[in-house]
């Protein structure tokens, strides 16, 4: 189950239950009391869930997409401590070196985003 899957669920209202359990969502808590129903869901509520799913994971491409157009294509440094800036030789104190650009599509990647535009080759 994906992120966005798990956070659906949680904006989805329950399976639909009634007091006359004979029309209650066989999958709601209490269940349905006509047998005939099986044991899917018939109150739509799962096809919500796939839809705010869906949902979150379009704004977040979207998004996504919308940084990486602004993130500039240069490196960075990364130093321990901002004041070893001052330290002639930097490359002493360096702790990494990466692109900001890298630094989002790794964390793309794990949300489980589109990130192949943005790889070369």
């Amino acid at each position: 189950m994906t992120t966005y899957d798990k956070k659906a669920e949680e904006l989805a209202e329950e399976h639909s239950y009634c007091e006359d359990g004979w029309y209650s969502c066989p999958k709601s808590p209490e269940g349905c009391f006509d047998d005939r129903q099986g044991d899917e869901c018939n109150c739509g509520r799962e096809e919500k869930v796939k839809r705010i799913a869906t949902a979150l994971r379009t704004t977040a491409q979207e998004t996504f997409d919308m940084l990486m157009e602004s993130v500039p294509e240069h490196e960075y440094e990364i130093y321990a401590d901002d004041d070893q800036r001052n330290i002639e030789d930097r490359n002493l104190n360096r702790v990494g070196r990466n692109s900001a650009r890298q630094v989002f599509i790794d964390r793309a990647r794990t949300m489980g985003l589109d990130v192949s535009k943005y790889i070369e080759g």
